[in-house]
Order: structure tokens, then C-alpha cells, then sequence
């Protein structure tokens, strides 16, 4: 659990507040220890170095659960879950959520995502629910806010070696992605993979991240960083959005001016129909991309755009695993209309 200092802290000189809200007090609630055997002492270090004041792991005592019943953490600003799994024996699980929602800080790392997925509300707090992984991979992180305290030190995109986790229960439209994959962590399809994220709940602030598998990833500085952004956003400590990107495309003015227009929305599958109503509906949009996804052993349905072109010219970026085949076609009636295949 995190808790600010007493509020006779508070209205002292600029210098001396940045003490202060440096000087945060915690205790880490990590019954489920799986995936943490490293965990507790780098998240000890990592808010030591960042001058975080111990108070200690709720993994040092044999009672602690009672430290989650609502009375207890009435005065406490929020709680981490740092690799907890499966399901924990809250005192109050409909309490602790709205506790949250109450305005507190809720921070989890990795198989967070993996903990209460019999209790929906949870999951719904959360923003996502862990599926599946596959083998450890090095993938290519996307930045989807270079100013979030988060994420900003990363850059556009960074590489990482982890277990990457898939998600279920997830809406885009219902959190602030932070980072995203553009494929598949293992086999490389195309698709929307979300990895970090932000979010609101009430007057609460949710901060996950999928990352933190591995002890190096730990011992990382840029994942450390990414760790404590995270904490100082969700206590009200740094600035940072919260609200749901929009993904839908704008064409510029420049573009506008040379006669261009979307084919597609990034949202939704609207001007386009599938060649064959019967076939697999194998074209969905995810996170601003136009994605087929073709089970194994199946055969997806090619997309034809509603709209009729003639002398055009037509612009796009595209992304093919290897082994795979696509093709943007252009069949000709009575004027060219665009294919997708």
C-alpha cells in the first residue's frame, strides 16, 4: 500500500514539497508470489533509490490481509499489485474496488492481470484480463504517449525481452494506451497486442503493466522508470492522460488539398463490405490498423471498398509476416474499385 506523508507536510517551500512528495510510504501486498521471486527486493530498490520511504512487504508478516479491510486503508492514497495471481482472500473484494473508485491510486505489474478472474469488477477496474502466453520473446514496444511520465523516457519504441502476455476483456476505447504491440509477440501476425495502459475508474487512477516477467527486465533502468512514472501518475504526482486515445484517421490538409480521402476510418470497417457475406469474417479494425486474421486451417474473406475510383492514386502502409501473402487488388467494372486480399 502507498500513503502520502501527513498533510502538516503540505504548504511548505517549492524545494521542500518536492521532498515531500518524493517521501511516500508503502507497503507491497503480494500473497501470490508467483512470477515474483525477484520482485519484492527490486521493487524495494527501485523506491529506495527514488528516495521512497520503506515501511515493508506485506510478504514479511502472516496476518497482513487484514491491512486491505476498508477501515484500515481508509487513509491510504494506493495500492500496488506487483505480480499477484489467482484468487486473493480480500476481506472486502466489492469494498477494495470501491475504495478505488473513491479517488485512490491502483498500480499493478504483470500477472496482476492474471489475479480475480471470477470477479469482474476487477477486471473491469483493471482494463484487461490475462489470456495466454507463449515463449519469452524480445519484441518492439510502441509508444502511444511520448509525454505520459510512463513511457516518455522511452522514446517512439524500445526493445524488450519478456514473457509477453495476451489479453482478454480488452477495450481500447476504455483505457489510455501507453504501449502496444503491432503484432503478435510470437508469431508475428499483424494485429493490436496492448501492453501498458492508463486509466480512470471513478475518481481513481489505474496504471498496469504487462511487463516484469524476468529479473534483468527488473533490474532494467528504463523499466524502473516506467515502474515509478506509473506510481507518480496514479498518486497524483505527475501529470499524464487518461482518457481513451481516438484512433480514427484525419487526412491532412495537404492531403485534402491533392484530392485524397480515408479508404479507411481506423475505427470501424465502414465503406468497405466483404466479398463473400457467407465467408469468415476474418477483417476486423484494431488500434488504427486494418487487420485479417486467418485461424489455422481456415480461409478468410477478401474486403471490397463501397467506393469507385478512376485515374487515382492510392496510398498505404502494410505489414505481412513471413510465410504469408496478401495483396491489394484492383478489379475493373464499370469503374476500378480497391480489394483487399
Amino acid at each position: 500500500m502507498i500513503r502520502r506523508p501527513p498533510r502538516s507536510t503540505q504548504g511548505v517551500s517549492s524545494a521542500a514539497s518536492d521532498v515531500y512528495k518524493r517521501q511516500l510510504e508503502y507497503d507491497v501486498f503480494v500473497p501470490g508470489q508467483y512470477d515474483f521471486i525477484f520482485g519484492v527486493d527490486n521493487l524495494n530498490t527501485i523506491l529506495k533509490n527514488a528516495n521512497f520511504s520503506i515501511v515493508g512487504s506485506n510478504l514479511d508478516c502472516d496476518n497482513c490481509i487484514e491491512n486491505l479491510k476498508p477501515y484500515v486503508i481508509k487513509n491510504i492514497d494506493g495500492v500496488i499489485f506487483a505480480n499477484t495471481t489467482g484468487e486473493l482472500p480480500l476481506p472486502d473484494k466489492e469494498g477494495f474496488i470501491k475504495w478505488i473508485k473513491s479517488g485512490k491510486a491502483f498500480i499493478g505489474m504483470h500477472s496482476c492481470s492474471d489475479t480475480f478472474h471470477g470477479f469482474p469488477a476487477f477486471v473491469d477496474m483493471l482494463g484487461g484480463e490475462f489470456l495466454t502466453h507463449g515463449a519469452q520473446a524480445t519484441v518492439v514496444c510502441l509508444n502511444e504517449d511520448l509525454k505520459h511520465p510512463a513511457v516518455r523516457h522511452f522514446g517512439k519504441s524500445f526493445a524488450i525481452h519478456d514473457e509477453i502476455y495476451l489479453m482478454k476483456s480488452f477495450h481500447r476505447n476504455r483505457v489510455h494506451g501507453l504501449l502496444s504491440l503491432d503484432k503478435h509477440p510470437n508469431s508475428k501476425m499483424p494485429g493490436d497486442y496492448p501492453i501498458a495502459w492508463s486509466k480512470k475508474v471513478g475518481l481513481g487512477n489505474i496504471f498496469y503493466t504487462s511487463l516484469g516477467h524476468r529479473n534483468d527486465v527488473w533490474e532494467n533502468e528504463k523499466y524502473q522508470a516506467h515502474i515509478l512514472g506509473g506510481i507518480r501518475w496514479a498518486l497524483g504526482l505527475a501529470k499524464g492522460d487518461s482518457k481513451p486515445q481516438d484512433t480514427r484517421y484525419v487526412v491532412s490538409k495537404k492531403e485534402k488539398k491533392e484530392g485524397f480521402k480515408a479508404l479507411f476510418n481506423g475505427v470501424d470497417l465502414d465503406g468497405w463490405a466483404f466479398r463473400n457475406p457467407k465467408g469468415l469474417k476474418s477483417w476486423s479494425a484494431q488500434n488504427g490498423m486494418l487487420v485479417n486474421e486467418i485461424p489455422s486451417g481456415k480461409h478468410g474473406t477478401d474486403i471490397v471498398s463501397d467506393s469507385k475510383f478512376r485515374d487515382f492514386t492510392v496510398r498505404y502502409e502494410y505489414m505481412i509476416p513471413a510465410g504469408s501473402n496478401s495483396a491489394v487488388s484492383y478489379t475493373h467494372l464499370t469503374l476500378p474499385t480497391i480489394l483487399l486480399v
